[in-house]
């Protein structure tokens, strides 16, 4: 599926579905690894520290380490849906942790 931009009529018709997402308790749909600046991998379970982030992360090793405000990045998957549109485009985004929040 060749990747294309949203309308913004098409973005508003959905904006009801983001808004209803969950505001506790969502389920996390995916979990992303940046090992390097252009590579991802979705595991089905990820180990994450204080110290290291999300472990095998690009942040724990490389210059973004002095960022502590970007060591995890959540996604709400509803948003990460509408904008990348298939599952399979999710990964590109870059968070760490995509969920239904």
């Amino acid at each position: 599926m060749e990747p294309r931009h949203r309308t913004l009529d098409e973005l508003n018709a959905s904006i009801d579905r983001v808004l209803d997402s969950p505001e506790d308790g969502g389920l996390v749909e995916m979990v992303v690894v940046r090992p390097s600046e252009d590579n991802r991998i979705t595991p089905d379970s990820i180990e994450v520290s204080a110290e290291q982030g999300v472990h095998g992360d690009h942040w724990s090793i490389d210059q973004y380490r002095e960022y502590p405000d970007i060591q995890i990045a959540i996604m709400n998957s509803r948003v990460l849906d509408l904008v990348a549109g298939s599952r399979d485009r999710w990964a590109l985004a870059g968070d760490n942790i995509i969920a239904d929040l």
